[in-house]
This record gives structure tokens, C-alpha cells and sequence, in this order.
């Protein structure tokens, strides 16, 4: 494989949409990404609204990722522009996320719901020069795209929670939920916590749970399929 030379591009010009493309991963072969895409990934969601203040050397996540890579239905994507990496989006089985599940199952049954019929979309990074180009609609397809394959019949994801007038919120900032209703999801009253080294209020750096909101997408087969 020659992903890991395609992270040491520096210069980065104007993208054209139609200029990406796209490299799918499965299985074992999702391995030889989790050094080269962590970079990226931490950098990411260090912004608001995740805050996450984690290193690139991160053992635990390490070990996670390792982990999912054993699952042959886990998948990465990657966008590149060129040689350059533009962004990369996760996803597994609903059933690897322990902490979606570990206490939370009761509320899916509940709620009408399988777990296992659910394939979760975990993450999904883009460097900041390279959004707003549509690489975001291109991982919802191909990730559905496989979920269906391999017969789910349902997708979910988790935003976070966040005070409407935290200080840490850019002015800038656009809240996701109208980007996701418009991918087909609708957002539930399940909710869960990932715990995460966080960047508090006062500028400090805690290890705190982060409150989750599960957004589920049902019926696949019975959609548009790309």
C-alpha cells in the first residue's frame, strides 16, 4: 500500500469538487490507516464542537482501532485531492460500539429497535480547506452503499451535546442537524456519554463524559440506493 506517502503532501490548492477521489478500506485492510489518518483525525475534532484535546500517540485509541480493523465489516474512506489527503469518515457495526451499547441497549429495544440491525457511521474528518465540496454527501452514499451490501437495514450516528450559548462555540458555527436531516436521519431520544480528554470553559484540559444524541436512519433497502 501507498496510503501512508499520500500524508506528507504540504502544499494544498483550491479544490474542484469534481477532482477527488475516493479509496475505500475494509476489514484488515482498515490497519495500515489508523497512524496516517490520526493525525488528521485529532487535529479535527479538536475543534468545537468535540473539544477533544487527545495526542496523536494516544494508546487507548490505538488499541480501539486495532480492534474494529479485526471486524470485516468495518470500513474507512478516504478523499484525496491529488496526493493530498482531504478527509476520511469511519464506520462499523453498531454492535462494535461499546459505548453506544454499554448501557444503553434497554433504550434501543425500546425504541422498536435491533442493535444489530444497525450499522453505525463513527467519524468523520475534513480538513478545514477541503470543506464545503460535497466529500461529506459522497461518504454518506458510499458508506449506505455498503451498509446495504451487507444486508443492514438501518444506519444510525451520534452528534453532540452542547449547551446553546457555550462560550466555547464559534460564531461562525452551523449547527449539523439540517445537513443530517437531509441525508434521512432523524434524531432520537437515546443518549449515551463518550468519555474523552475535553478543553473546559476556563481553559483547562479534563478527562469528562461528552453527552451524546443518536440519530437513526431506517428502512435502507427501501431507499434510493447509489
Amino acid at each position: 500500500m501507498q496510503i501512508v506517502s499520500r500524508y506528507d503532501a504540504v502544499v494544498r490548492p483550491a479544490p474542484y469538487r469534481d477532482e477527488f477521489e475516493y479509496e475505500t478500506f475494509i476489514g484488515r485492510n482498515t490497519a495500515d490507516l489508523i497512524e496516517p489518518l490520526n493525525a488528521m483525525r485529532t487535529q479535527n475534532f479538536r475543534d468545537y464542537p468535540y473539544l477533544y484535546e487527545g495526542r496523536r500517540e494516544n494508546l487507548y485509541e490505538r488499541q480501539c482501532a486495532e480492534e474494529l480493523s479485526q471486524s470485516e465489516h468495518t470500513i474507512i474512506v478516504v478523499a484525496y485531492y491529488g496526493n493530498i489527503p482531504a478527509g476520511f469518515t469511519t464506520a462499523f457495526p453498531l454492535m462494535s460500539a461499546a459505548e453506544v451499547l454499554d448501557d444503553d441497549e434497554p433504550m434501543f429495544i425500546q425504541n422498536g429497535c435491533r442493535p444489530s440491525d444497525f450499522y453505525y457511521w463513527s467519524e468523520a474528518a475534513i480538513a478545514p480547506e477541503f470543506r464545503g465540496h460535497t466529500i461529506l454527501s459522497r461518504f454518506n452514499q458510499q458508506i449506505e452503499s455498503q451498509a446495504i451490501e451487507w444486508g443492514y437495514d438501518h444506519m444510525c450516528l451520534a452528534t453532540i451535546i452542547r449547551e446553546d450559548h457555550d462560550p466555547r462555540k464559534p460564531r461562525d458555527y452551523k449547527e449539523p442537524g439540517p445537513l443530517w436531516r437531509r441525508f434521512g436521519y432523524r434524531r432520537t431520544n437515546i443518549q449515551f456519554a463518550y468519555w474523552w480528554p475535553t478543553r473546559m470553559k476556563d481553559g483547562s484540559v479534563c478527562y469528562v463524559p461528552n453527552k451524546m444524541s443518536l440519530w437513526i436512519k431506517s428502512d435502507l433497502r427501501k431507499r434510493k440506493q447509489y
